[in-house]
């Protein structure tokens, strides 16, 4: 496990090629610009590789539902510890029955809610809801000398995905210039003649993304239910 500050954040300056051998400590890729493009590279990660995590479910006051955790991406499993049993998340696909005689209960998940097959009550502490979770994005604040302090700075990605968030950051870090590029050279371009658009932040940036399914694409993915 590392950190942003003097992990992630320090690796960005090599990667983006970021204030090296410069007289000046001025970024080309601000550091709100860098936190959001990792934050975002973070949650497209997600659909690969999310972080696993567990938590005792809250019952609404029907007994029937419950709040899902607000970093919740998908289920996994639900544990009944009173009746020492597993629930199974309710199929829904075409073609699918279930026996009458089927005694194992059943849940869904719609939008940040899951709802239990049978009232258990609001009271109910027991279920256990075994979770895949978005990473915790990092946050910052701006101090009084212009300097940067981290509340939230430790990285949770595992040390495989890193190099491919990187990418996937340099990818969203690219963007700004590459539209500003595309707008300064839009009057430039002889559409008659079939001149192409030749824009190198671009073309960085698509090739960064490339990097990045190329590179989670050589793992096998992280066994998720199916939440929805």
């Amino acid at each position: 496990m590392t950190t942003w500050s003097a992990g992630s954040n320090p690796k960005l300056d090599l990667f983006l090629g970021d204030s090296i051998e410069r007289d000046t400590d001025e970024l080309t890729y601000s550091v709100p610009l860098r936190v959001a493009a990792w934050n975002w590279a973070q949650d497209v990660l997600c659909y690969h590789y999310p972080m696993a995590k567990q938590t005792t479910l809250s019952i609404g006051s029907d007994g029937r539902t419950g709040i899902l955790p607000s970093d919740f991406f998908d289920v996994d499993m639900l544990y009944d510890a009173d009746e020492e049993r597993w629930w199974r998340l309710m199929s829904r696909k075409p073609g699918d029955y279930r026996p009458v005689d089927d005694d194992v209960l059943e849940f869904w998940v719609f939008a940040n809610q899951m709802i239990l097959e049978r009232d258990v009550g609001s009271d109910e502490d027991d279920l256990t809801l075994y979770y895949w979770a978005y990473y915790p994005p990092v946050t910052y604040e701006l101090q009084t000398d212009e300097s940067y302090r981290y509340p939230q700075d430790t990285i949770y990605v595992p040390r495989w995905a890193e190099l491919a968030v990187m990418h996937l950051t340099a990818y969203a870090c690219l963007t700004p210039g590459s539209v500003e590029s595309a707008d300064l050279s839009q009057f430039k371009i002889e559409f008659e003649s079939g001149t192409p658009i030749h824009n190198p932040r671009l073309m960085a940036a698509d090739w960064h993304l490339k990097q990045f399914h190329h590179l989670v694409n050589l793992f096998p993915k992280a066994r998720m239910g199916r939440s929805g």
